[in-house]
């Protein structure tokens, strides 16, 4: 029986024959095996870095958004001091707004937890719908509607 092979390469010998070497067909097999296999790992190793890059990326859109976070959240800070400070600002008008109206003041009470911002926060609350109850009764506007006699002050005179 007849050996059966493959032809892969034919040169020319020292003296000028042409030369064939013969390649038994065991030997491809196992060069397209190896092959295959090659092709798989490669496959496989350039899937492998594109999900690690593909979970790169998404970590570092997470970092970002944290940077990005914590910017807005320390934004939100400053915003959050400048209202507090506000507050307490317009506590502090009201009160002097409603000693103007002799309205009663309320003196600020420190809570049984030592938070004092709360109260004064209550505080102007407080005040506040006081006076916005004094001016929907009318209590301020009669006030600045009746002048003293003979004076033309611009200022309301008290109520007694």
């Amino acid at each position: 029986m007849r050996r059966r092979s493959y032809i892969l390469f034919v040169a020319r010998g020292e003296d000028g024959q042409l030369r064939k070497i013969p390649i038994p067909v065991q030997y491809l097999y196992v060069f397209i095996a190896g092959a295959v296999i090659a092709v798989l790992s490669l496959t496989g190793i350039a899937s492998s870095y594109t999900r690690m890059l593909v979970k790169v990326s998404h970590f570092n859109e997470l970092r970002n958004e944290k940077e990005e976070l914590k910017n807005r959240y320390t934004k939100l800070e400053q915003v959050a001091k400048e209202r507090d400070i506000q507050v307490a600002s317009l506590g502090s008008l009201a009160g002097e707004v409603s000693s103007l109206y002799g309205l009663k003041s309320d003196s600020i009470m420190e809570d049984a937890s030592g938070d004092r911002r709360d109260a004064q926060v209550h505080s102007s609350l407080n005040q506040f719908s006081e006076l916005r109850t004094s001016a929907l009764t009318g209590a301020a506007t009669t006030g600045i509607s009746r002048p003293s006699s003979g004076s033309t002050s611009v200022f309301p005179t008290r109520c007694r």
